[in-house]
């Protein structure tokens, strides 16, 4: 540029400054022009004011994360307002840092850099969006690996808070805020994003859209538009109308902005446009513009929601490039009126709200109520009445709510009755009204809001113990028994019992539950689950005992279909709890040496149906090999009964029965010792007469003979003879038939037997028990004076198997001279007696006369005695007739 004239005159200065003046003014108006340019809606309603050119933002619902800043910041910003500050990276931006007409850096031409601005504050959509700002990604040092990443935008759904950014930074800016990619979840309750995109990753699907089907290739220097999407699933490239998914647009990179200008030169005008939507036309269509020239165009097959929020985003990595954008307008397509109100349920969990989508009876469900100022004036006392809702909270903004503002009211209704739960949806609608600056109420438009509702059910598990073990269980005791279900379509259930499908896409999300059941037949309800759901059953089987043996658990029925409002699903569980087998064991030892064991014994044992088994030491049914121990395994539980049948030989038989259970509590029991006594046996015999022996006897007298056997050890005797010798008897006497009797303590012990002159009884005789052998005979009326009667015994007996016999006291070697095995009698015959020469006279005198015996030198037997018995008899008797007869006379004769 060449030099200035010299120009010394006034009016020549004068016209220099005029001249300056007004070419600064033709550029400040096309500047202005150009920034006019961006705003294409004329007739919509504007919906935010903000456009980064100062150096602050008041509203404090602008968040920004990372190294989001102000290029015009020169300060910090004011507590109440948005943290959006001064700019602490400025590679290739220094010369903005502090300018007046600034813009919004995302980043500047730094590797490693990220940044997020989210606007939480919602807007609404049904009369359309029209978007426009210039956007710069420039560099004018070193990008590293080239210039990279890029811009996003996004929208999200308004009745959500928009306060967490999405994925940005290394490995991650390939998102651009918006999309899933790699491990990481996409940015919450995505609605629309748009890739303004120089790098070329954010079209590289399903390297961004993790969950996306269709694949794309990488595509630098593209604008690519992805549709909703949450978590992971969702975020994908929407086809344009030209059948593509990205559109290459070298207009997204730019040169560096110029210091201080008003308008925004160097720029890439963004322009994007979402179509209003009707009730004959819900699905909008979004067009994107470049510089005026459309690149991108798209109906959405999902309806956009009735208020989003949105924010951009921008990342670097090893390549690099810094990123701005000056917003320039956010307006309604169509206009609105001056009082708009948007009833949306309340997701807004910082401020009362709910994630929930799909409510059932019981429910309370949360409303926000979106009142924005589309008008031109200020307007205060605003309220906001439903005829269902009564609590409704409206926090007015200090001096009210000024031109593009909105704000938030929020109430609640509920609970939901099983009737409206039933419905399949509740519907209700709100009206706002205002005062604006004349006084006059303004009234919004009706705004209604349909929540879809769905019904539900339960389930009740009885469970029952079966099995052999079943008394064993305590009915107090807990078992855990777990549902699950799958996710799936809400469904709600009319009066008539028809399960219909509500109006959503949403589905219910899979659920679980354990139930803590006992065995005592109570019903255990679950928490409600929805309806349709199918639901299936596990229990976490019991662990098993030293006594109980569990089977697997068994439903009836195994799944279960979850039924209509208030319904209960009955389900039993049946568990099989099989006893452990028991077992009794005992020792067999001997009762005089403690602990010595006893090998040889058998047994019975009675079981509880009354079945007997053999039990033989170190043999049938014995479980343990050591000899006089004993085991018998494999027992069901109940009563039991063991008896001794055989003992060890020597020894006693122990016939005791010994009863013990076997149950959970006693599984395995222990008898202890059974001790048996070393046998030993013996057997005495003793016989006596009646009269006595030694006695005399007369002809035709009966003599009664007693034997007894008495078995004087411990031993049962199964084989005792006692044998009486009769050959000395019957010489002089005869056996009295029938008379022979044995009995063993009253009780008749079996026959007695005659063969020739012996008398003998056999049997069984136990131990310290007697027999005794009773008969007779009557002396032989042939029988000589002086004869002798000797009667002799003897006996033996043969031990069980294993005992000594018994040595008797009576053998035919000792009973004659054995005064217990012998009893003699001798007969008396009584000789005729003699007249006596002198017969007796009663005395008259009262005195006793007396005769005179002769004399003999022999000594007085029992029968010379007997003899003189009978003569005095005999002379009395003749005396007192003598008496008689002479008392007769006398009387006579007086």
């Amino acid at each position: 540029m060449g030099k200035l004239p010299n120009i010394t005159s006034n009016w020549a200065k004068a016209a220099l400054v005029a001249l300056i003046a007004f070419t600064m003014l033709v550029s400040v108006s096309l500047a202005d022009g150009h920034a006019a340019s961006a705003d294409s809606s004329t007739t919509g309603s504007t919906l935010v004011s903000e456009d980064f050119t100062e150096s602050s933002v008041s509203d404090s619902r602008w968040l920004a994360f990372g190294d989001a800043c102000l290029t015009a910041a020169s300060a910090s910003p004011m507590a109440d307002a948005s943290k959006l500050g001064v700019c602490a990276k400025t590679e290739d931006t220094a010369y903005l840092a502090g300018q007046s007409d600034g813009f919004l850096q995302l980043t500047d031409n730094s590797a490693g850099s990220t940044s997020d601005v989210l606007y939480n504050r919602a807007i609404p959509t049904s009369a359309g969006l029209d978007i426009s700002f210039y956007q710069y990604q420039f560099a004018t040092s070193d990008t590293g690996l080239g210039e990279a990443d890029g811009i996003g935008f996004f929208l999200t759904d308004g009745s959500y808070t928009l306060d967490q950014p999405g994925p940005t930074g290394s490995n991650y800016g390939g998102a651009l805020g918006y999309a899933s990619i790699g491990d990481k979840s996409g940015i919450d309750n995505g609605v629309l994003g748009v890739g303004l995109d120089v790098y070329g990753n954010y079209a590289n699907q399903p390297y961004v859209g993790t969950s996306c089907s269709t694949s794309n290739l990488f595509s630098p220097s593209s604008i690519s538009l992805r549709g909703q999407g949450s978590g992971t699933d969702g975020y994908c490239l929407l086809k344009n109308g030209n059948g593509t998914y990205s559109t290459s647009n070298d207009a997204l990179k730019t040169s560096a902005p110029a210091v201080s200008q008003s308008g925004a030169d160097n720029g890439s005008l963004v322009h994007i446009v979402v179509s209003p939507v009707t009730e004959a036309n819900p699905l909008p269509t979004v067009t994107i513009s470049v510089n005026d020239t459309v690149v991108s165009s798209y109906q959405l097959t999902t309806a956009l929601p009735s208020l989003v929020k949105f924010g951009f985003a921008s990342s670097t990595g090893g390549g690099h490039s810094a990123h701005m954008v000056r917003l320039t307008s956010v307006k309604s397509v169509e206009p609105m009126d001056a009082l708009n109100l948007v009833k949306t349920v309340n997701h807004d969990v910082t401020n009362g709200g709910t994630l929930q989508k799909v409510f059932k009876a019981g429910d309370t469900v949360p409303y926000s109520f979106e009142v924005s100022n589309t008008g031109n004036e200020t307007l205060k006392g605003i309220k906001v009445t439903d005829p269902k809702i009564s609590n409704i909270q409206c926090a007015e903004p200090a001096g009210g709510l000024t031109v593009a503002n909105s704000m938030t009211c929020t109430g609640t209704y509920g609970p939901l009755t099983a009737a409206e739960a039933s419905a399949g949806h509740f519907d209700n609608t709100a009206v706002a009204t205002a005062q604006n600056e004349e006084d006059q109420t303004v009234t919004s438009n009706e705004s209604s809001a349909t929540i879809p509702t769905y019904t539900t059910g339960n389930l009740a598990v009885t469970k029952k113990v079966t099995g052999s073990g079943a008394s064993a269980v305590d009915e107090g005791d807990s078992y855990s028994v777990n549902y699950s279900y799958p996710a799936g379509a809400y469904q709600y259930c009319s009066a008539d019992g028809t399960a219909t499908a509500s109006d959503t896409d949403e589905q219910y999300a899979a659920g679980s539950g354990t139930l803590q059941v006992k065995a005592d037949g109570t019903a255990v309800s679950s928490s409600q689950i929805p309806t349709g759901a199918k639901v299936e059953l596990s229990e976490v089987q019991p662990s098993n005992t030293s006594s109980i043996n569990w089977e697997s658990p068994s439903f009836s029925p195994q799944s279960v279909t979850i039924g209509c409002q208030g319904t209960t699903s009955d389900v039993q569980l049946t568990n099989t709890a099989d006893q452990v087998s028991g077992s009794v064991s005992w020792k067999k030892t001997d009762a005089a040496a403690s602990g010595t064991m006893l090998a040889g014994s058998q047994w019975e044992l009675t079981k509880p149906d009354g079945s007997t088994e053999t039990v033989v030491d170190n043999g049938q049914n014995d479980a343990d090999s050591v000899e006089g121990q004993l085991k018998v395994s494999d027992l069901a539980w109940g009563e039991y009964s063991l008896k001794e049948t055989k003992a060890p030989t020597g020894y006693v038989l122990n016939a005791k029965p010994y009863s013990f259970k076997v149950d959970s509590k006693d599984l395995n029991v222990s008898l202890g010792s059974i001790a048996n006594t070393a046998g030993n046996t013996g057997l005495v015999l003793k016989k006596t007469s009646d009269p006595a022996s030694g006695s005399t006897v007369k002809r035709g007298q009966t003599i009664t003979y007693s034997v007894t056997a008495h078995n004087t050890g411990n031993v049962d005797l199964p084989a005792v003879v006692v044998t009486d010798d009769m050959s000395k008897v019957l010489n002089a006497a005869s056996f009295v038939d029938g008379s022979a009797k044995a009995s063993i303590y009253g009780v008749d012990a079996g026959s007695v037997t005659k063969s020739g002159t012996l008398l003998s009884w056999k049997g069984d005789l136990a131990a310290g028990r007697t027999v005794t052998i009773k008969y007779q005979v009557k002396v032989s009326d042939s029988a000589s004076n002086g004869a002798s009667i000797v009667n002799m015994i003897s006996g033996n007996a043969t031990p069980p198997d294993g005992f000594t016999p018994p040595t008797s006291n009576c053998t035919s070697d000792n009973q004659a001279a054995n005064p217990d095995c012998t009893t003699t009698a001798k007969v008396v015959v009584p000789s005729n007696p003699a007249k006596p020469s002198n017969p007796a006279r009663p005395s008259t005198s009262g005195g006793t006369s007396t005769s005179t015996t002769p004399k003999s030198s022999l000594a007085k037997t029992g029968a010379d005695v007997a003899l003189a018995v009978y003569a005095a008899i005999a002379m009395l008797v003749a005396g007192m007739g003598v008496i008689s007869a002479a008392r007769k006379k006398s009387g006579r004769s007086r």
